[in-house]
């Protein structure tokens, strides 16, 4: 009897085997393939066609910076807007903070024969001078407002309903707006020399090795 029922389990054994094989490959064909994820490169970053791009170093981190700085620098003072006002336009008012000894030089021109008034104010609104000149049609005015303490000062220009172009330069004594040179034109020496104290082998070691096969393969 022991010999019927060992036999039995061994069928049923194999019925179960062979349903169990049935689902697993049903499940293959009804399951789709996943990709395995791919695990990014260590040796740069990792570029829209696959391959890496090289680490930037330090000597053109400096000497882009020191570009930024000078072409910025350059820009700031060579880029003066002038201000179109209009004869229908209210008189034209600003300001800005100033330290000690900086101050605001104008050019003023007029497209006809006015009296225009400059006004200069402190920040709590108290008015330090007001002057009026009289212009002729086209006739350039040169006029400056110094500041005689640190803190902020504003200006008015009355054109009298006349046409005027008006250019507005500040000028600062500690020449804090030059700062930008000397920083720039030292941080891309720095690059330069870094650049030109590094090795041609150091040089071709850093590019990866996909940048060369890609190039050669080209």
């Amino acid at each position: 009897m022991g010999k019927y029922g060992w036999s039995g389990s061994d069928s049923a054994f194999q019925s179960l085997s062979a349903i169990d094989e049935s689902h697993h490959s049903s499940l293959e064909e009804t399951i789709p393939f996943r990709r395995r994820p791919q695990v990014p490169s260590q040796e740069g970053v990792i570029m829209g066609g696959g391959g890496t791009a090289p680490k930037m170093k330090m000597s053109d981190a400096f000497i882009l910076t020191g570009l930024t700085l000078l072409l910025g620098g350059l820009f700031m003072h060579a880029w003066v807007t002038p201000i179109n006002h209009k004869a229908t336009d209210p008189p034209y008012a600003n300001g800005a903070s100033l330290m000690w000894g900086d101050q605001f030089n104008f050019d003023i021109t007029v497209e006809n024969e006015t009296i225009i008034r400059i006004v200069f104010k402190n920040e709590t609104g108290g008015v330090l001078s007001a002057d009026s000149v009289v212009l002729a049609a086209g006739e350039l005015h040169q006029h400056t407002l110094a500041a005689p303490d640190a803190g902020y000062y504003s200006y008015e220009i009355d054109t009298k309903e006349t046409g005027a172009i008006i250019y507005v330069e500040i000028e600062r004594k500690l020449m804090l707006d030059m700062l930008p040179f000397p920083v720039g034109a030292l941080i891309l020496a720095m690059g330069l020399y870094q650049r030109s104290a590094t090795p041609q082998t150091q040089v071709e070691e850093s590019i990866p090795t996909e940048v060369m096969d890609a190039v050669l393969d080209d």
